[in-house]
């Protein structure tokens, strides 16, 4: 039986696009998680309980190095691409969408029960900022380069 809407992934269609995200989603957090590993523990004196040691840095970096990526390769290699190809599913949705968490982000601003409210709402506001400056220098170099 054929298929009747093109724009829906039959039975046979559906595997290869489910094995992408889950294999590159599974290789982008594998990474995420080794970056992170190497973020510096923060030690329990009142030296270094400082605002600057509670901010994430590492995600932040993580973050927008992912966008940044993302936005290269599909203004890139990836232009044209229909959304159910399955590189662009690997690396834009699985690998970076596992490498780059912003729910991460949110959940570390708001999980300092000492901290003020607006601690967590600067923080989630400049991990969005890092991320449209990311995408913005990240169009503009593939325009600039490969069009």
């Amino acid at each position: 039986m054929v298929d009747e809407d093109p724009g829906r992934l039959g039975p046979l269609r559906l595997w290869p696009s489910v094995i992408a995200v889950v294999s590159g989603g599974a290789l982008g957090t594998l990474v995420r998680a080794l970056v992170l590993k190497l973020q510096p523990t923060m030690v329990a004196s009142t030296v270094d309980r400082s605002w600057l040691h509670a901010v994430p840095w590492w995600l932040f970096a993580v973050n927008t190095v992912g966008v940044f990526v993302a936005v290269v390769a599909l203004s890139g290699p990836l232009r044209g691409r229909s959304p159910d190809d399955f590189w662009r599913l690997f690396v834009v949705t699985g690998v970076l969408g596992g490498l780059t968490s912003y729910s991460a982000v949110v959940r570390d601003a708001f999980d300092f029960p000492s901290r003020e409210w607006w601690f967590g709402v600067v923080i989630v506001t400049c991990a969005l900022a890092l991320g449209i400056a990311a995408a913005t220098v990240a169009e503009r170099t593939v325009r600039s380069r490969w069009r």
